[in-house]
């Protein structure tokens, strides 16, 4: 079992509940932060393939930017729907409700 596999077997134990902490919050952020760079690292390198501006380089090029976001939310603990302000809101800034998350200060 390589290095990346093992971290993925980890992360694949992790519930969309759990807290870092449970499993040790270091081991945990080195195998999020690890297989997400791998991630990102590939969906910029497939972006590559593409010519600038089309539409394949700019959708591996927004995938690598939603991972790497996505990752630092994780990491963080910050809300990935409100970011810990309480409202969620759309992409285009439509207001869409409260967020009952405890993450909140």
């Amino acid at each position: 079992m390589t290095p990346l596999q093992a971290r993925l077997l980890f992360l694949d134990q992790l519930g969309p509940n759990d807290t870092l902490p449970r499993y040790g919050e270091k081991a945990a952020i080195n195998a999020i932060s690890s297989v997400t760079a791998f991630i990102e690292s590939e969906a910029r390198r497939y972006a590559a393939f593409y010519p600038e501006a089309s539409d394949g380089r700019n959708t591996f090029v927004l995938f690598a930017n939603m991972v790497s976001d996505l990752t630092a939310q994780r990491v963080s603990g910050r809300c990935e729907h409100c970011d810990d302000t309480g409202d969620v809101h759309r992409a285009d800034g439509e207001w869409m409700g409260s967020c009952d998350c405890q993450g909140r200060s």
